[in-house]
């Protein structure tokens, strides 16, 4: 309730006397945050604090605000078109939410090695949906990415969520903007979304507006204009998410979270629908991701009629009380399906999934405006 009360108070949705002292508290804290910011960047500048290398190409996916913007998909369409290419490639994320902040080898490219709590949910979804791809996680990506170097000697090495991590050098910096709040409401954390002023921009060789489809192109070319502004040299690419996928999740079984294109899921017996099945169906979407308004728009693309929602809060640990709470609302009547996102699923267990008879997976598959120019990019470095 309260992150829901800030996000109305710093997008303007929400004034009167409260609302207006809220936000000279979060232009206090907002002006802390630069302090620090420029702190930092004081620091390296100067190299007081250094950044090391690695002994192949890192490309880093990231962003300038906040929040869910689709990075994660971009790491996955990445490492899936380069590893067909022939490249060796791994990647290296923080493993955020994870219990364990060391470097770790979630994964040697067989599938995950460690449970969800120890790798945290994105890696371990990733680690399931790319079982081909090593996976290393750390808090420090420079000894995460040593780490991965002296394990798998990568060609390229795919830094998750980096623009910020300065301590590892970069040979590209992919930045994701989210189509729906593309500049954070141009201001700093906690005032408004931006993670570093907009000038960081600079920094960037590729942007990538996620979820462009959604918005119309009079308000896409209007990005592409702020974004040349502060970075004439960098290619900008759209990209949308197009439901791929429907699965049923296994109830009162365990969760099995694999995708049509893994090589065992047939063995496991996991049941695919057609996107079609659930067309005109009254659903309760539910999730614990960054921008829960993107899988809402994914459910009504193909259809479905979203009666209810339940939004968590990003990377949210789900118990056993969440799901008698979703049980009581379908057992209320009027719901044929009860569905939610491959990176809450990874986090569901046999007693969570036994208050439900079934739950549905909405697989999303990442479409870029040209995707030759990004890889050429990339392989060109």
């Amino acid at each position: 309730m309260l992150e829901k009360y800030l996000i109305e108070v710093v997008s303007g949705k929400k004034s009167g006397p409260a609302a207006s002292l809220t936000l000279v508290g979060l232009s206090f804290l907002e002006g802390i945050y630069l302090l620090l910011l420029r702190t930092r960047y004081f620091l390296y500048n100067l190299n007081i604090v250094k950044s090391g290398s690695l002994d192949c190409q890192v490309v880093s996916v990231g962003n300038i605000t906040a929040g869910g913007t689709g990075k994660t998909p971009v790491v996955r369409f990445l490492a899936e078109a380069l590893y067909k290419k022939g490249k060796r490639v791994v990647i290296v994320s923080r493993g955020y939410g994870a219990n364990n902040q060391e470097p770790l080898i979630v994964s040697e490219g067989r599938g995950p090695l460690v449970d969800v709590k120890t790798a945290g949910d994105e890696a371990y979804m990733l680690s399931q949906l790319l079982p081909q791809i090593p996976l290393v996680i750390g808090k420090d990506r420079l000894e995460a990415g040593r780490l991965a170097v002296n394990k798998f000697q990568p060609e390229i090495i795919l830094l998750d969520d980096g623009f910020q991590h300065w301590r590892l050098e970069r040979d590209l910096d992919i930045v994701v903007i989210d189509a729906f709040n593309p500049f954070g409401f141009n201001r700093l954390l906690p005032r408004g979304f931006l993670r570093e002023p907009l000038t960081a921009l600079k920094r960037a060789g590729v942007f990538i507006i996620s979820k462009a489809d959604y918005l119309s192109p009079e308000r896409i070319k209007e990005i592409r204009r702020t974004l040349q502004f502060y970075n004439r040299e960098a290619i900008i690419l759209t990209s949308s998410y197009c439901p791929s996928y429907l699965r049923l999740l296994q109830t009162g079984g365990g969760a099995i979270n694999l995708t049509p294109e893994s090589n065992d899921y047939l063995a496991q017996k996991t049941k695919f629908l057609e996107l079609e099945e659930i067309k005109g169906k009254r659903v309760l979407a539910f999730s614990g991701i960054g921008n829960p308004d993107s899988f809402v728009k994914s459910l009504e693309g193909i259809g479905a009629r979203v009666v209810e929602r339940v939004n968590y809060p990003d990377h949210y640990r789900y118990n056993e009380e969440d799901f008698k709470r979703l049980s009581n609302r379908v057992q209320s009547g009027g719901i044929d399906h009860v569905v939610t996102t491959e990176k809450d699923a990874v986090k569901f267990t046999s007693a969570m999934l036994k208050h439900l008879t079934e739950i549905l997976v909405l697989g999303i598959e990442l479409k870029l405006s040209d995707e030759s120019k990004l890889l050429d990019r990339i392989t060109q470095l």
